[in-house]
């Protein structure tokens, strides 16, 4: 069970998305789903604390996850009223509940 003490309260994450997933985000927001497109993830919404960290997930282990033509895209998200839990990894953190799109506040092609 997650607990509250546990949340982060860290202002800005990342994450990591195929650019065709804009037009459907911006209507409902960035939704967990299982395995797809992302099945280390599962039923939650992957975020990363920096840049560094992010990119280094995407050189490694987190590229694998997406089809090289695909482009990607970085979220820049606004931590502001989510609940982001540290993952098991302690590099990854996660949020079990949709993100609203207001709370995104930059998109970077990657």
């Amino acid at each position: 069970m997650i607990k509250l003490k546990d949340m982060i309260p860290k202002k800005y994450f990342y994450h990591i998305t195929p650019k065709k997933n804009i037009p459907s985000m911006k209507i409902h927001g960035i939704v967990p789903k299982p395995d797809k497109p992302a099945p280390f993830c599962s039923k939650e919404i992957c975020l990363f604390d920096n840049k560094t960290t992010m990119e280094d997930a995407l050189m490694n282990w987190l590229g694998d996850k997406f089809d090289e033509t695909e482009p990607l895209v970085c979220l820049t998200i606004n931590a502001a009223g989510l609940k982001i839990y540290p993952s098991d990894v302690g590099y990854e953190f996660r949020t079990l509940e949709p993100i609203p799109w207001k709370n995104v506040v930059k998109i970077e092609d990657i």
